[in-house]
Parts: structure tokens; C-alpha cells; sequence
């Protein structure tokens, strides 16, 4: 069976017009998601802008899975538009994750062994928060290869970073991954919280894996 798990983005959002500035975000509601590009419920992005490692907020991080509570180091590289992300625990490296970054989209290209093919967009730039999209593609996991679909949807809400509750824009992912011959699909939830400035600072794959910021 296909399993995926941690994602640790490390992706500063530059927002245009200030239009996700914190203050921007004090008092809205959550908007219904859309589909339909006229309609613009939430506050714009223009753009996402990939940061050098070097430059990343925040070098640790806690991975949840199996019933463990593991503190990780967030280990990053980034070359032309492909950054790599390794959470290491006592110098062992128990996840990596590859995205894909651009000042049109932020993409899911690989996690956990397994590679999106096409990259899953987690965020297409411009857009507005509630905005909403489909994803259809593969998954390749070593050997096998199975046909997958996304429905993929944003909001506004609150992240915990460092026990400060921050502004976020949530996005999540209803990932389905089809049968080969017969049977029903593999379903699962992906779930991305991201903090202006701080990028991802929580993401959750379903109760299987749980990717959050350190508390300080």
C-alpha cells in the first residue's frame, strides 16, 4: 500500500498589495470555498518566493507518527526551484520531502518514497484564499505506479506557532489514490497550515503523521 507522510515546507508567501498582512486577516470569517474563478472570496496572493536554507525560520521541528513524539531537525536545500527538505533525528534522517517553487506555484513533487507525477499544486499564484482545484496524475512508490486524483481547497484561519496564535491561510488536500484493477480507492486527507513569513508551521496527514513547530 502507498503511504505518505511528513511534509516540512520551508517556503517564506510574499503577498502583494499587503493583502495578507496580519492585520488584514483580524476579524475575517472563513470563506466557503470556490470553484468558480469569478467569484473572490478572501484576501489575494500574488506570489510565493522560495528562501536560501540558510535564511529559514525556525531549524526544528516535532514529528508525530506512530504513536511517537519525535523532535527533528529541519535540514533544507534549495537549487533551481527544487528545494529539499530532511527532518533528522540524532543524525538520522527519518523523512524527506521535494517541492517544487515558482513565482506561479508552489508544488508537491515527493514524500515519504513516494513522487507526484505531476507535482500536486498546494498553492497557484495569483490566487485568492478559497480558492479551490482539481489535481489528476500518478503516484510512483519504488516499483508500483498508481493513478491518483486531488481535490484541493484553501481558507483563512490560525496556526499555533511557538505557542502564538497566528493568522495562516489552511489548505487541504482530499487525496484519492485509484485501484489498479478492481477494489475501492485509498482516500486521505492532507492538510497544510502557512504562516506568512514562516511558511508551513504545521501540516497533518490525516492521524498518521503530524508535522508541527517546536514549542519554545
Amino acid at each position: 500500500m502507498l503511504r505518505t507522510f511528513g511534509i516540512a515546507i520551508v517556503c517564506t508567501l510574499a503577498v502583494g498589495l499587503g493583502s495578507f498582512a496580519a492585520t488584514n486577516l483580524v476579524g475575517k470569517g472563513v470563506p466557503m470555498a470556490i470553484s468558480s474563478g469569478s467569484e473572490r472570496p478572501g484576501p489575494q496572493l500574488d506570489a510565493v518566493n522560495c528562501i536560501r536554507p540558510a535564511d529559514v525560520p525556525g531549524s526544528v521541528a516535532v514529528l508525530k507518527m506512530g504513536g511517537l513524539t519525535i523532535p527533528v531537525d529541519v535540514h533544507a536545500n534549495d537549487h533551481a526551484g527544487e528545494m529539499t527538505i530532511r527532518l533528522v533525528s540524532k543524525g538520522e534522517t527519518i523523512d524527506q520531502e521535494r517541492y517544487q517553487c515558482s513565482e506561479k506555484a508552489f508544488l508537491l513533487r515527493y514524500a515519504a518514497g513516494e513522487r507526484f507525477s505531476p507535482p500536486l499544486p498546494l498553492m497557484t499564484f495569483p490566487m485568492n484564499v478559497g480558492d479551490r482545484w482539481d489535481w489528476t496524475g500518478e503516484m510512483h512508490a519504488q516499483s508500483e505506479t498508481r493513478k491518483a486524483r486531488a481535490k484541493v481547497t484553501s481558507e483563512v484561519s490560525k496556526a499555533d506557532v511557538g505557542g502564538r496564535n497566528m493568522p495562516s491561510v489552511k489548505v487541504e488536500v482530499k487525496l484519492e489514490i485509484l485501484p489498479e484493477n478492481s477494489g475501492d480507492s485509498i482516500k486521505r486527507s492532507l492538510t497544510f497550515w502557512m504562516v506568512e513569513g514562516k511558511g508551513v508551521v504545521r501540516r497533518e496527514f490525516g492521524d498518521e503523521s503530524v508535522r508541527e513547530s517546536a514549542p519554545r
